[in-house]
Parts: C-alpha cells; structure tokens; sequence
C-alpha cells in the first residue's frame, strides 16, 4: 500500500507519537528494527545503545539518552522500570536456534569498533573463537551461560545479565508483560510484524523502512539434531516465549492485513 500523508502530517504525528523502548534480544533482527525505528522518529539512525550489562552499564550515558522519544539496548526490564518508566516497551522475538547459531557466527567474526581491543575479559568473542560451536552451546561457563540460556526471558523478567532460577510466577508475569505490550517484531514473520505496526504505531508506520542491518556471516560449521535439542533444552522457556509471541501477532495481524 502506498503511504499517501505528506511528510509534513507524518512529523506532526510523530510528534504525538509516544515515547518507545527497544528491549534488544540480541540477533534476533533488532539492529535493523532499532534503526528504522530510529529514522521513523526522527532520530540519527543508529541510536546510541542502553545496556545494562556489567561491561557497558554507563549511568551518565543513560541520563543523557533516556529522554528520547525511542531508545534501545540489551536491557532488562528492570533498567527499563528504573531510568525509562515512561516508554512503553517493544521486543523482537526469534527461534533460539536460529538466534544462537547467528549469535556465535557474529561473535567469531566480531571486530570492535576503531580496531579497539575487544570487551573486557571474559567476553563473547574471546569464547566464540576459542571454542566449536558443538563445546560453544553446551559450555558451563557462567559469563557465557547467560547469553546461551534463556536470556529473553531474564530480560523481560528483570535483567539479563544476571542468573536467575526462574520460577512458574517469573514466566506468568513475563507472559503478562508480551501480552501488555502495544507491538512487537517476531523475526520469522516480518511482513506480519510490520502489518500489526501499523496499527499499533500508525505514525511511525507511516516513515518506516527496514533495511537488513549487521548481516551475520555465512556459518561454515555443521549443526547436528542433538545441537538442536541442547540449544532448545537450554532455552526452553524463550521457545516458549516464542511460540506464544507468533501466536499474539497471528491474532493481532492476520494475513489478509494490507501492508
């Protein structure tokens, strides 16, 4: 469908758009979200990242950003209810499968920027490069047990980047918040996920184009059944997570929607 208000009309509802923060699950299409999200409200189109993570919690920086009309970052809700209780929250969701096996892809190939030294020790990279993917998933190590082991459920819980023993009451209220929320971005389903946005965020739909941003390469290893099985044994709860995040957007957006 062709967007037919003038560029004028569409910054005037920008304007009134509400505020908006990006809960980043990582290599689940959220670098290309958060910059067409970004450029839709106006924003330089690579907004400056919020984690919450304990090599990149920066205080001053969230102080100077959390103003904004749109931010985002691997945070949890926790950080989100403490510096940004106004925004309202958005996620993007994948099958942790697919996630993990382009997150260990991306960190092999990690660069960090300006040729600086990686994050400090211990880091994802540092593991990534060292290790097959087979000893990659199915390693004990805690650093790296965070991001392998249902990190989108701590993060819509409290904070990723701390472990947690997560209870039946932890996943009720997680269901809680996915369901509260105005939209979200399942990364298997993107036409649908943009077919909902204009509904839920019809300003922003109006300026919004999604270029597939921080392209993984491609994998040069095999994935066997019982990697499968590992990842998902280990991720149980955002397979779940999933599923029922697939099953919202069939709902809010059937597939007769015009986009």
């Amino acid at each position: 469908m062709q967007k037919s208000r003038s560029s004028v009309l569409s910054l005037m509802d920008i304007s009134h758009a509400p505020s908006i923060v990006f809960l980043h699950n990582p290599k689940a299409g959220g670098t290309s979200l958060a910059s067409s999200f970004a450029v839709a409200m106006g924003m330089d189109p690579t907004p400056i990242p919020l984690d919450n993570s304990p090599h990149d919690l920066d205080i001053e920086r969230w102080k100077q950003v959390a103003h904004l009309p749109f931010v985002r970052g691997h945070m949890g809700w926790n950080a989100k209810r403490a510096m940004l209780s106004r925004h309202l929250a958005i996620t993007n969701f994948r099958n942790p499968v697919s996630r993990t096996v382009s997150l260990y892809v991306y960190l092999r190939a990690y660069v960090h920027p300006k040729g600086l030294p990686p994050l400090a020790e211990p880091n994802g990279p540092t593991f990534a490069r060292s290790l097959s993917f087979a000893d990659f998933i199915r390693s004990s190590d805690p650093f790296l047990n965070l991001y392998l082991a249902n990190f989108h459920t701590r993060q819509l819980l409290s904070d990723p980047w701390r472990p947690k023993r997560l209870t039946p009451l932890d996943l009720w209220i997680v269901h809680r918040r996915i369901a509260a929320m105005p939209w979200f971005y399942v990364c298997e389903d993107p036409e649908r996920s943009i077919a909902w946005l204009r509904t839920a965020f019809p300003a922003v739909w109006e300026r919004f184009a999604m270029e597939r941003l921080n392209k993984s390469p491609a994998r040069d290893f095999e994935i066997t059944d019982v990697d499968r099985e590992v990842i998902m044994q280990r991720n149980r709860h955002d397979a779940k997570l999933h599923l029922y995040a697939k099953k919202l957007l069939r709902a809010a957006a059937p597939s007769s929607v015009e986009v």
